[in-house]
C-alpha cells in the first residue's frame, strides 16, 4: 500500500510555492504549515481505515454482513490518530497485536508523530501551530514508519485456541 500520497504531493506542491514565491519565513508558509497538518491526519486516519478494511476483508471473506459491520464499527471506534489512540484501537484486536504495535515505533518517531497531531488539534481548536515548514519532511518520515507499524501490527494473526 502506497502511504499518504496526499500529505506527499502537497507537501511537494507547497515547497515549490514557497521557492518560487520567496514566501519563506512568513504567515504565507505557516498557513501552508497547517494546512498540510491538517491533510496529514486525515491521510493517516484513512489510511488506518484501509488497513483495518484489508485485515477484516481477509478474516471475514465469506461474510459480508460481517465485514460491513467490523469496518464501520472500526471507524467509529477510532476517533483520534494519536499514538495511544492508535494503540488503543489495536488492542481491539488483541493485546498481542497491541504489543507488537508498541514495540515498533521508537521514542522519537512517537515524539515527532504526536506533536504532529497535537498541533493539528491546536490549528482546529486553539490559536494555530508553531510547526515550520522545514520540519514537515522529518513530520512526514515519522507518520510513514507509524503506519508501517500499524500495518505490520493488523498483519499479525493470533489464533485463538479451540
Amino acid at each position: 500500500m502506497t502511504m499518504l500520497l496526499r500529505t506527499r504531493s502537497a507537501i511537494d506542491e507547497c515547497r515549490e510555492h514557497l521557492q518560487v514565491s520567496n514566501a519563506w519565513n512568513t504567515q504565507v508558509e505557516s498557513y501552508l504549515t497547517q494546512y498540510i497538518l491538517v491533510i496529514l491526519c486525515a491521510d493517516v486516519q484513512q489510511s488506518i481505515n484501509t488497513l483495518i478494511e484489508e485485515r477484516i476483508s481477509i478474516s471475514a471473506a465469506t461474510d459480508e454482513g460481517l465485514r460491513n459491520f467490523a469496518v464501520s464499527t472500526g471507524k467509529k471506534c477510532l476517533r483520534s490518530v494519536g499514538k495511544s489512540e492508535v494503540s488503543g484501537f489495536l488492542g481491539l484486536f488483541g493485546n498481542a497485536v497491541k504489543e507488537h504495535f508498541n514495540s515498533r515505533v521508537d521514542d522519537r518517531v512517537v515524539t515527532l508523530y504526536n506533536n504532529a497531531v497535537s498541533n493539528r488539534h491546536d490549528v482546529a481548536h486553539n490559536t494555530g501551530s508553531t510547526v515550520t515548514f522545514r520540519e514537515l519532511n522529518d513530520i512526514f518520515d515519522a507518520a510513514i514508519v507509524f503506519l508501517g507499524a500499524v500495518s505490520d501490527s493488523l498483519k499479525r494473526v493470533v489464533v485463538a485456541p479451540v
